[in-house]
């Protein structure tokens, strides 16, 4: 298998694997909160602003990317 080269390959392969555990299928979802980072930003800021985009993307359903 190949690496995945972008978020939608990344989600689709998550969304694939799924786990059995005592004999129930859990399927597995996420949610991504994705930035690039602005030359001169700290990290700090950059973290908050890819916190921000998380928390939108799970307030807004499973299974979303927000950028």
């Amino acid at each position: 298998m190949s690496l995945p080269t972008n978020l939608s390959e990344i989600k689709a392969i998550i969304n694939l694997d799924a786990c059995v555990h005592t004999l129930h299928r859990i399927k597995s979802t996420v949610s991504m909160g994705v930035i690039e980072v602005i030359q001169g930003e700290s990290p700090v800021d950059a973290f908050k602003r890819a916190d921000t985009h998380l928390y939108t993307a799970k307030n807004t359903g499973r299974n979303r990317v927000v950028s």
